[in-house]
């Protein structure tokens, strides 16, 4: 499968929380507006809210990162948190809150990091997690679906991170990362070393 442009986010504050609420009712939750509790707004993927007294955290997505309609999106979303979590270091998937009138992208709750449990510096580190994933064995062709399969991984890979930075602004379009990305592409498009070893 190959790698598709992703639809642009809409700046949208987290989701009205008596519609999340009654959203998250219809899914074995009982929950109130004051039981929910929104997390800084950091990334362009999700919103993000503690559901407070059950140990989980609910991924409320502001757009498909990966062109595809909202239903497919999610399931897609669904399938790499339920993959990543087999590492040990990033969230389990709890439940697939379908989309509807409250929720239009639907949410996914999932299990709170050790981290976040304690909303402090704990055993977690984002370095771990990658890790985790990195060695993960590749499943067999026929089992890799939804996820995307490109036969040239890295270049895919490439085209998903650039296809992002058209949603920065500000600071973000002027990172070191950003710049090493172009960098990179250049570099390999003209067939030259980049000077870092291949992962």
């Amino acid at each position: 499968m190959s790698s598709v442009a992703p639809s642009q986010p809409v700046a949208q504050p987290v989701t009205e929380l008596t519609d999340l609420a009654a959203a998250l009712e219809g899914h074995g939750f009982s929950l109130t507006a004051a039981t929910l509790e929104p997390l800084p707004d950091k990334g362009l993927a999700h919103d993000h809210v503690r559901l407070m007294g059950t140990g989980l955290l609910a991924g409320i997505p502001k757009q498909s990162q990966h062109g595809l309609d909202d239903v497919a999106s999610l399931k897609y979303q669904a399938a790499c948190v339920q993959r990543a979590s087999v590492g040990g270091h990033a969230p389990q998937l709890h439940s697939l809150v379908s989309r509807s009138r409250w929720l239009p992208r639907g949410a996914l709750p999932v299990g709170l990091l050790d981290r976040q449990r304690a909303n402090c510096r704990g055993s977690w580190r984002p370095s771990f997690a990658l890790a985790s994933i990195h060695v993960l064995p590749l499943p067999p062709p026929a089992q890799r679906a939804p996820l995307t399969d490109a036969a040239e991984r890295l270049v895919a890979l490439l085209a998903d991170v650039k296809s992002q930075t058209i949603c920065l602004t500000g600071p973000a379009r002027r990172s070191s990362a950003l710049r090493a990305v172009s960098w990179n592409d250049c570099g390999r498009r003209a067939g030259k070393p980049t000077g870092r070893r291949a992962a």
